[in-house]
């Protein structure tokens, strides 16, 4: 009985640890990225998630937002800070003393590597598969190679659970928390609360 024991928990470790990368050429819709972002509308989206460059239990979140031409990106941990793009201008919101600043600029995308910017694309797109440990526990993961970026989806069966994204500067690690098809477009505009800065 104890020998049965041993070769079964041997077998559950295996089955457990990390795997040999696999390739695949062509995913004919068939990757857990594609199916988990198939139906995401890029020109309008509302997605968020947890810091997770830090620690496993920062609870500093992060929004990312879209309605067209309009961008928005909070990030709320310690002190809460957005930025709001329209109209060939940056808004950069202040919520600890309800003031912001804004600058001619042309717009910057947040979402770079994180969210596929071209989803028919990803439905046939190669990528790497395989199993990989993060903050303690295993997770089959994809990766994507444009270049010298890499965007890794790790998944929990075929729910996502992290998203990493890593080029030649930087590297940003995002637990994944919600995405929604209907959200308040309000929050595009600046509040009549906030005092503008001038500099």
């Amino acid at each position: 009985m104890k020998k049965i024991l041993c070769i079964i928990c041997i077998l559950l470790c295996i089955g457990c640890t990390q795997t040999k990368p696999e390739k695949i050429k062509t995913s004919n819709g068939k990757s857990k990225t594609y199916q988990f972002f198939k139906n995401f509308d890029i020109e309008c989206y509302y997605i968020s998630f947890f810091d997770r460059n830090v620690s496993k239990n920062d609870d500093t979140k992060i929004i990312m937002a879209r309605d067209k031409e309009k961008y928005y990106y909070e990030i709320d941990g310690e002190s809460r800070r957005v930025i709001i793009q329209k109209d060939n201008i940056k808004y950069t919101l202040n919520y600890n003393n309800k003031t912001y600043s804004k600058t001619e600029s042309s717009i910057e995308d947040y979402t770079k590597g994180i969210i596929p910017k071209d989803i028919d694309k990803l439905k046939t797109e190669g990528y790497e598969k395989g199993k990989e440990k993060v903050y303690g526990n295993y997770y089959e993961y994809e990766k994507y190679k444009n270049e010298n970026e890499n965007s890794i989806y790790y998944f929990s069966n075929d729910k996502l659970k992290y998203i990493k994204y890593e080029n030649a500067l930087r590297s940003v690690m995002l637990k994944f928390n919600e995405t929604k098809k209907k959200y308040d477009k309000t929050i595009f505009d600046i509040s009549s609360d906030f005092t503008e800065i001038t500099y």
